[in-house]
């Protein structure tokens, strides 16, 4: 009942709002998809992962290199298939990630995801200048000059690349109609077998193993479904903004996803929603001073861990008696 009728309420705002609320709300939308996804692995599956960034600037990068370096292939950089190219790469490393972390507990797990961020940023900013260095590299180096990736400048997708959402409008409502599609989508997985499964794992590993599920295997599935709803968002964020940069693997966005997640009600998906509107609007009107910002976001964080540690849905949820 609730996810309709945000749709539908959210959906009849560009009516009445400038083209600068909707940028904001248009990426309010995009980190509310991303925030779900970490929801997904670490509020239902267990797993406290500080690396669901890199799935978020894979799925980004992989839009923008496909069409800044394969302009004339419009069958590989075409917006669709190169988010589809995307999340295969997410699921890749997903799992190249996952099977070497997740037999790791507590701080140990939080370290691997963790340093996977800054290999794949540091990747980025050594293929960056590619056309200055290949002089200097051997011939067999010579190919990475056509794949530069701009580095910590970044790379402007072609003007055909932002083309689909070139209007506000067009923008603010397919980021909502994603964002709608991927919460639903991960909603209906946390209420399969696979969502049991995972909550089994989360809940105590020793008995879930007992009773015969598959550590790894479910740990790897929820590290690759994640994967997937990150990677989207990620993709959709360089389309709707026509550009990238190092800021894709940055922590500040895990930082806000989990801020998003705690303030909207963990282990609910659809909490990600308000705490995305909350956090997304209060961070534009503190833009100015970014000190500040860090300061109310961290006294935010205390007070809803002190006294709200169950997030604002539940609560709303109580209050109007909805289930």
């Amino acid at each position: 009942m609730i996810l309709p009728a945000l749709a539908a309420g959210l959906g009849i705002l560009p009516l009445g709002l400038n083209p600068y609320a909707l940028i904001v709300l248009t990426f309010a939308y995009i980190y509310a998809a991303a925030a779900a996804s970490w929801d997904l692995l670490a509020g239902y599956a267990g797993q406290l992962s500080f690396g669901q960034v890199a799935f978020f600037g894979i799925g980004g990068y992989t839009v923008a290199l496909l069409a800044y370096h394969f302009p004339y292939w419009y069958w590989l950089s075409n917006p669709i298939s190169a988010t589809v190219i995307g999340i295969l790469a997410s699921v890749v490393f997903s799992v190249f990630i996952g099977a070497s972390s997740v037999r790791m507990r507590g701080p140990y797990f939080a370290a691997v995801t963790f340093i996977s961020v800054i290999v794949l940023q540091q990747i980025v900013i050594i293929f960056g200048d590619c056309g200055a260095q290949s002089v200097a590299l051997p011939t067999r180096f010579d190919w990475a000059h056509k794949y530069c990736t701009g580095g910590q400048f970044g790379l402007m997708l072609p003007s055909y690349g932002a083309a689909l959402f070139g209007d506000n409008r067009l923008t603010y409502w397919a980021s909502l109609l994603y964002m709608i599609v991927s919460l639903a989508s991960m909603m209906l997985v946390v209420r399969s077998r696979y969502g049991l499964y995972f909550k089994c794992i989360r809940d105590d590993e020793i008995a879930a193993q007992a009773i015969g599920i598959n550590l790894t295997k479910y740990k790897l599935i929820a590290f690759a479904i994640s994967a997937v709803f990150c990677s989207v968002a990620g993709s959709w964020y360089v389309l709707a903004t026509g550009m990238v940069n190092t800021d894709m693997f940055g922590y500040g966005y895990n930082f806000l996803w989990i801020e998003m997640v705690v303030i909207g009600g963990m282990t609910t998906i659809i909490g990600t929603i308000p705490g995305a509107l909350f956090v997304g609007i209060v961070s534009e009107l503190l833009r100015a001073n970014a000190a500040i910002a860090l300061a109310v976001f961290a006294a935010i964080f205390v007070i809803v861990v002190r006294f709200l540690p169950e997030g604002i849905l539940p609560l709303l949820r109580r209050k109007i008696g909805l289930r």
